[in-house]
């Protein structure tokens, strides 16, 4: 009697040890599964990322831009070179000054397009994400939060930099200014 208890104790046992480690590996296969569909994934996630990364460029850019135009400055890059003898002039001073306005108001507009198309990108990749490879939106929205959360260093970087751009030109605008009145000083008629 002793004996046929051990005995069902013991089958006991291993059943639920047998059960145990199905279940355990069944986990693991699923594991597994998750594991594999989220490397296939791992390129379309870097894309978002990259995605996201010249979307905030084009933010911090456009901010400066503006902070440019309320302070009359306009970028080395941006600026409009007139001939000399026309330069010289006060209708050319004009003439430069409207033309670099424009160019910058056209900037700012270009890369407003620039982050629409960007959005339209990001949609793109996020749908392939839900309908070719069977991710949830509530988890596709987790990631591009979290990449965008992983961001916050790039922009910071890239606002600095901006920021820099800035103040140097509004040192050299000073300077010009500076300049300026100098030679108005030594102008005499004849």
């Amino acid at each position: 009697m002793i004996f046929g208890r051990i005995k069902y104790c013991y089958f006991i046992i291993q059943i639920s040890i047998l059960l145990f480690i199905l279940s355990v590996a069944s986990r693991l296969e699923v594991d597994s599964d998750w594991n594999k569909k989220r490397q296939q994934a791992q390129p379309f996630i870097n894309r978002i990322r990259s995605v996201l990364e010249k979307k905030a460029r084009s933010f911090e850019q456009i901010g400066f831009l503006r902070r440019c135009q309320k302070e009359k400055l306009t970028p080395k890059g941006l600026r409009v070179k007139l001939p000399t003898n026309v330069s010289g002039s006060q209708f050319g001073g004009r003439l430069q000054s409207r033309s670099e306005k424009r160019v910058v108001k056209r900037t700012i507009g270009d890369l407003f397009v620039k982050i629409k198309n960007l959005d339209e990108e990001l949609a793109k990749l996020k749908l392939h994400l839900n309908v070719e490879m069977g991710f949830s939106n509530n988890w596709i929205n987790k990631i591009a939060i979290w990449v965008q959360g992983s961001l916050k260093e790039f922009s910071s970087k890239v606002r600095t930099g901006l920021k820099k751009k800035f103040i140097f030109l509004r040192k050299q605008q000073e300077q010009m200014q500076k300049t300026k009145v100098k030679t108005k000083g030594n102008w005499t008629r004849r």
